[in-house]
């Protein structure tokens, strides 16, 4: 019987998951709802990446701390309301956000958080 579409493209899928699981030493990952081809979660869930990233990351050889650092600037850039910047122009040398930016608005961050718990402290509210 001819194999659908579908059925060709989950079987690449998990093909590219076989050879990310290699490159980067993944031992707990899982495709949501055991679905091949759709986001692929890693690290006891704690890092996500759909197929799409996850084709480039294979085919461009990206290690898996270069996709750390990526996903941590999104997860700052976003904290901070920044665009975010996919993973393709990233590789490509991409950043709009310096780290010391996000390093100042941390600490301003903290800060504030400090001030409020000191108002928490001070008055009943």
């Amino acid at each position: 019987m001819k194999k659908t579409l579908k059925q060709k493209f989950k079987e690449i899928a998990e093909e590219y998951r076989k050879a990310l699981d290699n490159a980067w030493e993944i031992v707990d990952g899982y495709w949501v709802c055991d679905d091949p081809g759709s986001l692929y979660l890693f690290s006891d869930g704690y890092y996500c990446i759909n197929f799409d990233d996850l084709r480039l990351a294979v085919d461009n050889k990206i290690t898996l701390d270069v996709f750390i650092e990526w996903s941590n600037y999104n997860s700052q850039a976003l904290e901070f309301k920044f665009n975010t910047i996919n993973l393709k122009s990233w590789i490509s040398g991409c950043r709009v956000i310096k780290q010391e930016v996000f390093d100042h608005l941390e600490g301003l961050k903290k800060e504030l958080e400090n001030q409020i718990e000191l108002i928490k402290t001070s008055y009943d509210y």
